[in-house]
């Protein structure tokens, strides 16, 4: 393993990590659900700054890429994953203005200093071994960037990562306050943040009729 990399463990995770996503007619499955609301977290939070130019690092199969394209939220977009299943997911959905989309290290991003508007780190920092890195590289290449992770720094989830039941290999937990400590101890200004749930038809997907009781709580 060369230094600033993902491990060998780690990496072999991910490398089929999406093999069961449905693309075609943008897929039932839970993640393009999910997407609806993480790109309108991304186009809330950012639609004040420029985002011409959006690199979307972690970019999974593509479907907030998918989405954000949809929307028409920016003239190019830029992909990369750990996951050769992912790149090439990304890759059947036809997004329109994606320039590229590639395979990468984990940590070293292939672009200049302030080459995009925007970078997008959606639910990967409570993957990564060395999150500080990844983030430094990611406001390295971009002029804004914007974070998401699942708030996980509580009883509940604590007791998956004692028990090491965790199934989506998150490593890192996080709340609203040290997820703004890890980015503010890193240089960065947090500019905007705030905290939301996903919408229904996640909760209706993964609970069916009890979603009608437990989405209101």
């Amino acid at each position: 393993m060369k230094r600033g990399s993902v491990t060998e463990s780690r990496k072999a995770l991910y490398d089929d990590y999406y093999s069961n996503t449905y693309v075609a007619e943008g897929g039932p499955d839970s993640r393009w659900l999910d997407s609806y609301d993480k790109a309108e977290n991304i186009t809330h939070l950012c639609d004040a700054i420029a985002h011409s130019s959006i690199l979307e690092i972690g970019c999974g199969d593509g479907a907030i890429l998918k989405r954000l394209s949809d929307k028409r939220f920016a003239t190019s977009f830029y992909g990369l994953e750990i996951s050769q299943t992912g790149v090439e997911l990304t890759r059947k959905r036809e997004i329109e203005n994606l320039i590229e989309c590639k395979l990468f290290d984990g940590y070293s991003l292939p672009y200049e200093d302030g080459q995009f508007d925007l970078t997008i780190l959606s639910h990967v920092v409570e993957h990564v071994e060395h999150p500080r890195m990844l983030l430094h590289e990611a406001g390295r290449v971009a002029d804004h960037m914007f974070v998401e992770v699942p708030l996980e720094d509580n009883y509940r989830q604590k007791k998956n990562y004692v028990s090491n039941e965790d199934k989506e290999g998150h490593i890192n937990p996080y709340s609203p306050t040290t997820i703004r400590w890890l980015l503010q101890t890193s240089g960065f200004d947090v500019l905007k943040q705030i905290v939301t749930i996903p919408g229904y038809a996640v909760f209706r997907h993964s609970l069916g009729r009890k979603a009608l009781l437990v989405y209101p709580l």
